[in-house]
């Protein structure tokens, strides 16, 4: 597994290109085609330090977060809510 797949599972259910997921992973020091060690704690913090700037960016755009219902409860317009 390598970077990139690792942090395409932390970040399942967020759509982002590639080029931006190897902005991302950039920008925290990782290569997106180095293969990932579980085994390594520098390895591990810097994909969750990388997921983090990821979830920063969504809550600096919340036009981007998404309405969700199930059942009989709804949340909808939240971006603009929270505006």
């Amino acid at each position: 597994m390598n970077n990139l797949q690792r942090l395409e599972l932390e970040v399942q259910g967020i759509e982002l290109s590639h080029e931006e997921i190897q902005i991302y992973l950039e920008e925290s020091g990782l290569k997106h085609y180095d293969e990932y060690k579980p085994n390594s704690n520098l390895s591990k913090r810097s994909i969750y330090k990388t997921a983090l700037s990821v979830l920063e960016s969504i809550a600096n755009q919340p036009s981007l977060m998404k309405n969700y219902k199930q059942d009989d409860m709804s949340i909808s317009e939240f971006a603009d809510t929270l505006q």
